[in-house]
């Protein structure tokens, strides 16, 4: 049965974040979706789903865009942004459901989620979504084992998942910024060993893609994605829909 859901977000349609923009296409394929978003990108995409933008400090008019809408449910992203779909949640009666991602959970040693525990607490909260190794960390903060849902990070498997050869693109799977602690990603190939690719610099990275890729590899790639498919996750998303 569809479903409209007013989608909250604070920066659509921001370029790097490809994995709230997944979950947008696949919901809006299934169910009905308007975008408020409450900041202004710094990098947008160039192809997104319509939205209206509103200062996230205008709760009237963030208010009145819902009431325009009429939705089911109210979804964001983020843990810390749980404090403001619980404030336009009360104001309109709507319940609401979040996405956390990780840096959100991770981030000041877990002090920031302490600090929206009882948002997503709250009654009209009917879940959150987070990453399987996360959900002890919200536990320990207080929020309630009924309201979490693990769930690993969502990608469009089918965007990539061909067999055929492969050809001279290469795929960014993630941002390139400090916060992504890239060196421990550098640190973990190190410990990983032959199996994982070390370079340092630029123009190794020529010979490492120019060298076919270990079909074994190549399958073990294709399964690993498999199991983030968002194909597989959104009822996750769903089910927390219909315990409204």
């Amino acid at each position: 049965m569809s479903v409209r859901v007013l989608m909250l977000l604070r920066r659509y349609p921001q370029l790097s974040e490809t994995y709230i923009e997944t979950e947008i296409r696949a919901v809006s394929a299934r169910h009905v979706v308007k975008i408020v978003s409450l900041g202004i990108a710094d990098l947008p995409a160039q192809t997104h789903h319509p939205y209206v933008h509103v200062a996230v400090g205008d709760t009237e008019r963030i208010v009145a865009e819902i009431e325009q809408f009429h939705p089911d449910v109210l979804h964001g992203h983020y843990v810390h942004h749980a404090a403001k779909m619980r404030e336009v949640a009360q104001r309109t009666g709507l319940p609401f459901t979040v996405r956390a991602h990780s840096y959100d959970v991770l981030g000041g040693g877990g002090r920031r989620t302490v600090r929206y525990t009882a948002d997503l607490n709250d009654d009209l909260c009917l879940g959150v979504l987070t990453f399987p190794f996360t959900v002890d960390r919200l536990v320990r903060t207080g929020v309630k084992e009924d309201k979490i849902v693990p769930c690993r990070p969502v990608v469009d498997v089918d965007l990539f998942a061909d067999n055929g050869p492969n050809g001279s693109a290469v795929m960014n799977v993630g941002a390139c910024l400090p916060k992504k602690n890239h060196h421990l990603f550098i640190d973990l190939a190190d410990y990983v060993g032959p199996g994982a690719y070390l370079f340092d610099t630029l123009d190794e990275v020529v010979g490492i893609i120019a060298s076919p890729l270990p079909e074994y590899r190549r399958q073990q790639g294709f399964t690993q994605a498999r199991s983030s498919d968002i194909k597989a996750h959104l009822p996750l998303l769903e089910a927390l829909w219909k315990r409204r």
